[in-house]
């Protein structure tokens, strides 16, 4: 058990009131520690005047700290309520969030290997440069760039998106098929991938979405037909180096 009298003896007398005008904060022992070490002190109106201000301060900076996270976890749970009740008109910009949710998510998930890979590629002294390190460096900035493009609302962000989307499930797609002989755990993560871009795609051809950022039907038809040309050359060229 700690020794509170011990401990507060070297507290200034405005660190003591802090403790005994909030006795809710602290332990019971605390406050009675720091109630008889004030008793045998000479406390004038500046330690509460200065206690006073600091408690003041301190609760301010408390309740936005508090007011923060409730304004997040409220857009956050605004943004995920379309995944609920899809039929409603949906806010484009909580769908920008969502999306930057998801692919952060991704990003996190695989740019740790990604990074370790690279790091051992470049100190290796006999190691040529492939289509794999290029696709892999690729992956580590493109969806940084299409998340800044997003929320700045730009044409390209959207056309870039459904690129991405429909690269990714093209090319988990052929890999996962290419390496996976059997159904097992290792074909949960691709299949979740898949299953996440085929759900951003699909938000991606909404009518609003695309008002939204001054696109047609036909442009989500183009940046899929590129996605399916890069991910065919992207596929042919890995198993060519491989």
């Amino acid at each position: 058990m700690a020794d509170f009298d011990t401990l507060y003896t070297s507290f200034s007398n405005k660190d003591l009131l802090k403790i005994t005008d909030r006795p809710e904060w602290y332990q019971p022992l605390a406050v009675a520690a720091a109630t008889r070490i004030l008793a045998t002190r000479t406390v004038d109106e500046t330690d509460h005047t200065i206690a006073a201000a600091e408690l003041q301060e301190e609760l301010w900076r408390q309740n936005r700290e508090k007011e923060f996270v409730s304004k997040a976890g409220n857009r956050i749970a605004s943004t995920f309520h379309y995944l609920f009740s899809p039929t409603e008109r949906f806010d484009v910009q909580r769908w920008v969030y969502l999306i930057s949710i998801a692919l952060g998510l991704q990003y996190l998930l695989e740019a740790v290997d990604s990074i370790q890979y690279l790091r051992f590629f470049f100190r290796c002294a006999s190691c040529s440069l492939t289509a794999i390190e290029w696709m892999l460096a690729f992956s580590l900035v493109f969806p940084i760039v299409l998340v800044i493009l997003l929320f700045r609302h730009r044409l390209l962000g959207w056309k870039l998106a459904v690129f991405n989307s429909g690269l990714v499930i093209l090319i988990k797609a052929c890999f996962t098929v290419m390496q996976s002989r059997h159904f097992g755990l290792d074909l949960i993560y691709p299949l979740l991938t898949i299953a996440l871009h085929v759900g951003l795609l699909k938000m991606l051809y909404r009518g609003d979405v695309q008002n939204f950022f001054g696109v047609t039907k036909k442009d989500f038809e183009k940046a899929l037909v590129w996605a399916a040309i890069t991910g065919a050359v992207t596929v042919l060229a890995v198993a060519y180096t491989t």
